[in-house]
């Protein structure tokens, strides 16, 4: 009953809202008080069940970009097709399964569920007191929205390796999601592999240097990194080479090049988390390792930030932006009056995404 036109609009604006919400709740009461931890788990459930419901029944429309192309291969499984040995088999296996009794709403309803429903778990493991702020943090990321509909797959994936990194002291539940993560969606192998070297070598001090010296090799080489990943065999993948060398979509971008916009962007958490881990020298293991995961994955797309579709490689990082950035402000005694400080974390978090949503 709503146009596609509007639901970015709604969304963005009810977040607005909700944000605003915490922000006065949180600069006004500190983290002991009744009105922050009464219900929390509850409020962050309401707000998963409510996107859930608002996304997975959308109409199809242009604006929802590649979800066109998931109806067209659904409906293609209803109309009998198999699923390709090739490509990312267990999408496909659950696509076809589901195709056999659902409507695509309802499929899409399924793949919204997945996709908020195991962030929403993995915010209630990873923080049991908090889960609303780390919940709001994650549907406010500026990343977030696009995953609900254009990039489906991944998005889907994503959300099963969150799940699966929440777990990371049980080591075969672990180890099972994040096969299933890169089943679903090859290129969370990522994410996955800087999980596996952070969780086995955990000097930190040693990633925040690479992700520096990623930066000076990406300024100093320009262009080429691009062409030596494509060409070095590394991974056999037409799709992955083509993503870094193709100039041919080039024009569908507001700005290609070096971002030193989304450079900036993405540096708040490792910077945040210099402060705390070298600086302050206080030690979290979990908060480690998701840390190290996030700089291996972000240094790697620093490294080809000019290609035109860098936006994939960057999500491999950023759909754990919301987590490594939230984690430091409550689970830390950092400053006084830390309250105040996760509510302006929260709330100039969710400005970029709706200031890049208004002018961009």
């Amino acid at each position: 009953m709503i146009s596609g036109l509007l639901y970015q609009p709604i969304i963005n604006n009810t977040l607005l809202v909700i944000c605003l919400i915490y922000f006065l709740v949180f600069y006004s009461y500190q983290f002991k008080n009744s009105l922050i931890k009464d219900g929390d788990k509850m409020i962050s459930l309401v707000l998963c069940i409510s996107y859930t419901l608002f996304i997975g029944l959308r109409p199809l429309h242009p604006i929802f970009g590649d979800s066109s192309n998931y109806a067209v291969g659904y409906y293609h499984f209803q109309n009998g097709g198999e699923v390709s040995s090739d490509g990312d088999w267990f999408f496909y296996t659950i696509m076809k399964f589901c195709a056999g009794f659902m409507s695509l709403n309802e499929y899409f309803l399924l793949m919204a569920a997945f996709y908020l429903g195991f962030t929403w778990i993995a915010c209630v493991r990873l923080f049991p007191r908090y889960t609303t702020v780390a919940f709001l943090a994650n549907i406010t990321a500026f990343s977030f929205w696009a995953y609900c509909y254009n990039g489906m797959r991944n998005g889907f994936a994503a959300s099963v390796l969150i799940l699966a990194f929440s777990f990371m002291n049980r080591r075969l539940i672990c180890i099972g999601l994040c096969v299933l993560a890169v089943m679903i969606h090859k290129s969370i192998m990522l994410p996955a592999m800087a999980f596996a070297l952070s969780y086995f070598f955990g000097y930190t001090k040693w990633y925040f240097r690479g992700w520096i010296a990623a930066i000076v090799l990406s300024s100093v080489l320009g262009g080429a990194m691009e062409t030596i990943l494509a060409g070095s065999g590394l991974v056999e993948d037409e799709r992955f080479s083509s993503y870094l060398t193709s100039t041919e979509y080039s024009s569908n971008f507001s700005k290609t090049g070096f971002r030193w916009d989304f450079l900036l962007y993405s540096s708040v958490p490792v910077i945040i988390g210099y402060y705390v881990i070298i600086k302050k020298g206080l030690r979290d293991r979990k908060y480690e390792i998701l840390l190290n995961t996030y700089i291996i994955a972000n240094a790697f797309w620093i490294l080809i930030i000019r290609a035109s579709f860098s936006n994939r490689f960057a999500y491999l990082s950023w759909f754990l932006y919301p987590i490594v950035l939230i984690y430091p402000f409550i689970s830390f005694p950092l400053w006084k009056e830390q309250h105040k400080k996760v509510a302006y974390t929260l709330w100039l978090h969710f400005s970029f995404t709706y200031f890049m949503w208004t002018f961009y």
